[in-house]
């Protein structure tokens, strides 16, 4: 007698240097997926805007381009990922950042498919330095591929749209750096385990995605 294979949730790793178009990827994969988001620097940005004590923490440490201490994220990430929402499946983007909490996700909840997005330098930095946030509901434009309708204006909620700290270029090499000697070493992790698959962030999204789902369906994980 055949035995039907029972097909796996997608649980899914999206990394890349800031400016790949990770952020609009992942926010695509999740939404067609139907599973949650969790993303540590919406988290901590929510964090800073309420005025928090973990907010006050982060904005010290993010808006100079560092990362907040791996006790402190894991321990987000542990409960984010044990609530009844994730438990059919998960998107993580900007997790982990490194060895130590790739070794905490892969205890809480195996991640199967890698999805890394990279980028030039030249168009990292022209992709970052047009980016913007609404100061209030923290919807994100960029000035050449998606401007706001009015300049300067959210489309949703018709507040000041701002530069956010960390995209400033002091913040930007800071980061690029942290990704080069921490977040790289995690590639070979997930190619030996099987799971990675690389792609060029700068193709146009569609493309992009049109790609990663070619690859997540031939997985069996949609």
């Amino acid at each position: 007698m055949k035995i039907k294979k029972v097909k796996d949730y997608p649980k899914i790793v999206i990394m890349g240097p800031q400016g790949s178009g990770k952020g609009t990827q992942a926010e695509l994969i999740a939404k067609k997926l139907s599973i949650p988001k969790i993303t540590t620097g919406e988290i901590y940005r929510e964090n800073i805007r309420r005025k928090t004590k973990l907010g006050a923490m982060a904005a010290r440490i993010i808006n100079k381009g560092n990362l907040m201490p791996n006790e402190i994220t894991n321990g987000i990430m542990t409960k984010e990922l044990n609530k009844p929402s994730a438990g059919k499946g998960y998107l993580t983007d900007g997790y982990p950042r490194n060895i130590e909490q790739a070794e905490c996700l892969e205890k809480i909840a195996m991640p199967n498919f890698v999805i890394f997005l990279g980028a030039r330098m030249p168009i990292i930095i022209q992709r970052i330095s047009k980016r913007r946030e609404c100061g209030s509901c923290k919807a994100i434009y960029h000035l050449i591929n998606r401007p706001p309708k009015i300049s300067g204006i959210c489309d949703k909620c018709g507040n000041i749209l701002v530069q956010r700290e960390d995209d400033m270029p002091a913040a930007i090499k800071r980061r690029l750096q942290i990704f080069r000697t921490q977040t790289k070493p995690l590639i070979a992790r997930y190619k030996k385990m099987g799971i990675f698959h690389s792609y060029d962030g700068e193709k146009p999204i569609p493309a992009v995605q049109k790609q990663i789902f070619r690859d997540l369906k031939n997985k069996g994980l949609i």
